[in-house]
């Protein structure tokens, strides 16, 4: 496994697919933490992209995340939708790779800041 790409100037690893926000759809400045995880240092950012179904979102979310519930992926999974990205996770660096690894294993969009 060959580490996440760094974006210029940011610091931050991409990982699973490049990340750019739909013709026409705001990305919102500020995510309502409704995500999982310790609260440590990283975060999981899960975005929108029209080719899951909420389905295979929330089996992916359930899979990745650690102490995920039905229900809050189910949550999640809407909020993506609504609002073009949550926060699905906080935690270390290294749980929170492994998180976007696994979410990004079907082809979800996926970051980690």
């Amino acid at each position: 496994m060959h580490p996440a790409p760094i974006q210029p100037g940011t610091g931050q690893r991409v990982l699973a697919q490049a990340v750019a926000s739909p013709p026409g759809r705001t990305v919102p400045e500020e995510v309502a933490d409704i995500g999982t995880g310790s609260g440590e240092g990283s975060k999981v950012f899960l975005f929108n992209c029209e080719c899951h179904s909420f389905e295979e979102v929330i089996s992916q979310l359930l899979k990745a995340v650690p102490g995920m519930t039905h229900p809050l992926a189910g949550e999640l999974a809407w909020r993506v939708h609504t609002q073009g990205l949550a926060e699905v996770f906080r935690g270390s660096a290294s749980e929170c790779d492994r998180v976007a690894r696994v979410l990004g294993e079907t082809g979800l969009i996926v970051q980690v800041l």
